[in-house]
């Protein structure tokens, strides 16, 4: 199980958006962006994954967290229903709260997909005898 299997994409109106899930967010950032380097992709993201309850998200705060799941979005075509990251409007609707995880588990997948390639494509024997 990776940190991708925690995410929430059937939130409903009266869910709130809160630090477990920026930390768990945060989290699911940084370990796909660790995979899309694996695949060759320069995906730099700094999330933050320390929010306490005593924190407040400013914008510039929240403008960062959009912006690190905006680098993962670009890097690869996702599919045609990955949803685009939201506007940055606080707080979050419930809808988009379930976007930004279903763009990290487009993202995954992708990545999944893209390392199967691998394999059929035959470039990992390439030039092996």
């Amino acid at each position: 199980m990776s940190i991708i299997d925690t995410l929430i994409t059937n939130r409903t109106r009266g869910d709130y958006y809160n630090i477990t899930d920026l930390n768990r967010v945060g989290q699911a950032m940084r370990y796909v962006a660790a995979r899309l380097r694996a695949c060759g992709f320069d995906v730099v993201v700094t999330p933050r994954t320390d929010w306490v309850w005593t924190d407040r998200a400013t914008p510039a705060a929240a403008k960062r967290y959009l912006n690190n799941l905006r680098k993962i979005r670009k890097a690869l075509v996702l599919f045609v229903n990955t949803p685009n990251v939201p506007s940055g409007k606080r707080p979050f609707t419930a809808e988009e709260a379930n976007d930004i995880e279903k763009i990290l588990i487009d993202a995954e997948d992708m990545v999944q997909r893209t390392m199967q390639c691998w394999y059929f494509c035959g470039d990992l024997y390439a030039g092996e005898v």
